[in-house]
């Protein structure tokens, strides 16, 4: 699990390019629709790998800058809520509405009424399965630790 918490972005880096080759064996077949969802999580990957690892700081812009956080490399913010939102939360949404497309197209949006209704479950999840997740497991005490890197100290 630890090597979960600390890696979890770089998987979602090898996870992309899995999906960039599945998008181009598959391309043909895929509908419009599963492509843009397809194209959404690979954004998604490659977006979670530049904030964690490429420029890799935005753990520690977030507890420091949003949370005014005096350790910015574990609290609020720390490895362990990092993989909880984006992995458990992000990724299993991401996933259900890509393998799900036009059968559950409620997931992402269509018509009007499933703008409005995505526009406010997008709402409820940023501030239930992001911002209270977060404060749900902020710990000054934690040993789920950002490496130095993960900060804007460095």
């Amino acid at each position: 699990m630890n090597f979960l918490r600390k890696h979890w972005f770089d998987l979602g880096g090898i996870l992309a390019l899995v999906l960039v080759f599945y998008m181009i064996i598959y391309f043909g077949e895929l509908s419009q629709y599963q492509t843009i969802v397809w194209l959404s999580l690979l954004s998604l990957l490659l977006h979670q790998l530049e904030e964690y690892r490429i420029v890799g700081t935005f753990p520690g812009m977030v507890n420091q800058v949003m949370f005014k956080s005096e350790q910015p490399d574990r609290y609020p913010l720390n490895t362990n809520s990092a993989l909880m939102v984006n992995v458990v939360m992000g990724w299993a949404l991401y996933f259900l509405a890509a393998i799900h497309a036009e059968k559950a197209i409620w997931l992402g949006m269509a018509t009007t009424s499933n703008f409005i209704a995505g526009f406010v479950l997008g709402i409820i999840l940023n501030v239930v399965g992001i911002l209270k997740l977060i404060d749900w497991m902020k710990n000054p005490k934690t040993t789920y630790i950002f490496p130095k890197r993960c900060t804007l100290d460095t």
